[in-house]
């Protein structure tokens, strides 16, 4: 019973923790807790063992419920963080094009033409 208790309320942190969304200055701070709150409640999952009382399937059930929620909060996180990395993909290239505008200049149609 102890176990469930404790695996619902780190789940229950880690819920709160996804809904509230990170600013990207804070970003690192909040994926730091996040995987430790991952982290913690692995721990607490490899120690549940059957059976389960009525109350401990109460919370199990919620524990679903939130786990669901959690995941795909982390599905749009995971996108804005891509999206963010493409974003600065894109602004180096563009500084570099900017830089040295003549470093890709392509060569295509130039031939030789030997005349005899």
């Amino acid at each position: 019973m102890r176990d469930m208790r404790t695996c619902f309320h780190i789940t229950q942190q880690l819920f709160h923790h996804v809904q509230a969304k990170p600013a990207v200055a804070d970003r690192d701070e909040w994926i730091k807790r996040l995987l430790d709150l991952l982290d913690e409640r692995e721990q607490v999952l490899k120690s549940l063992k059957p059976p389960f009382t009525a109350e401990e399937e109460k919370l199990g059930q919620t524990i679903m419920k939130w786990n669901d929620v959690i995941q795909q909060a982390l599905k749009g996180i995971l996108a804005e963080i891509k999206q963010s990395i493409h974003g600065i993909h894109n602004k180096k290239q563009n500084m570099r094009k900017y830089l040295n505008p003549y470093a890709s200049l392509q060569t295509d149609g130039v031939f030789y033409d030997r005349r005899k």
